[in-house]
């Protein structure tokens, strides 16, 4: 497939994704190629469209008000227009900063019971020199291993997603770095999975299904902390597992759309 660029100048209508084409429930989306969901502060009131720009919020395009944001000047990830297939993403360059909070009162309204999500994302590197440039997000609830890594420094996914007990990835994961994929936990009541594109790297029957009370995106500030360290394209959640065909149609979306095929 051309890049972006090249496939709007040869006179062709440019390819358009839609979380909402599947039956299970999206209930957060956020769109860093989208400049008029990006801003550099926290009222949305200054998009972001420059490289550099400070993200200081981004607002979830699924209707539910599932926002992230970023209080301090100093800790926002910075925009990168145009860096893949002619698309804005977010850089979460170093230590602290980049973490992006969600507004949990609405997480905290929806009560879920299964979730699914969808990351298009790349590390600097894989694996990571410092296991302090590895977390990715917090969605679970585990005590004892707080951190999700996005790998870890053994090159490992460690995550938890929606789950009482972070998972360890079964399968030898590909070099994250070396191209943007798309990672995808699922996770519900006795089952939980995890995908890198479609290859399955982590699948069993032993869940407790069970979201944090501080969601965040890019990162964690429990335990020792861990923060992503590379960039973030697009971020879906739904309310719901998908089944295959849906999963499918989901991927390949994202694929499609950031020139991933």
């Amino acid at each position: 497939m051309p890049d972006w660029a090249t496939f709007i100048a040869a006179g062709n209508q440019p390819f358009v994704f839609s979380p909402f084409v599947v039956a299970a429930e999206n209930i957060v989306w956020l769109d860093f190629s989208d400049n008029t969901t990006t801003f550099q502060d926290t009222s949305a009131t200054t998009v972001a469209s420059a490289n550099s720009d400070p993200i200081g919020r981004v607002n979830d395009k699924s209707g539910f008000g599932l926002n992230v944001h970023q209080s301090s000047n100093a800790l926002r990830p910075l925009l990168v227009p145009g860096e893949t297939n002619s698309r804005n993403v977010c850089n979460f360059f170093f230590g602290t900063a980049g973490i992006l909070n969600f507004s949990q009162s609405a997480f905290d309204s929806l009560s879920l019971l299964e979730a699914e999500a969808f990351i298009v994302c790349r590390v600097d590197l894989d694996p990571p020199l410092d296991a302090a440039d590895s977390g990715i997000w917090n969605f679970g609830t585990d005590q004892v291993n707080p951190v999700s890594h996005y790998p870890f420094t053994d090159s490992i996914i460690y995550d938890g997603f929606c789950s009482t007990v972070r998972k360890k990835t079964i399968n030898p994961t590909t070099d994250l770095a070396i191209t943007y994929r798309v990672y995808n936990p699922s996770a519900g009541v006795s089952v939980w999975s995890s995908r890198v594109n479609s290859e399955v790297v982590q699948a069993n029957t032993d869940n407790t299904f069970s979201i944090s009370t501080s969601c965040t995106l890019g990162g964690t500030t429990l335990g020792l902390g861990r923060y992503f360290k590379g960039q973030i394209c697009e971020f879906l959640l739904y309310a719901n597992t998908l089944n295959a065909t849906d999963r499918t149609t989901i991927l390949t979306g994202l694929q499609r759309k950031w020139g991933l095929l």
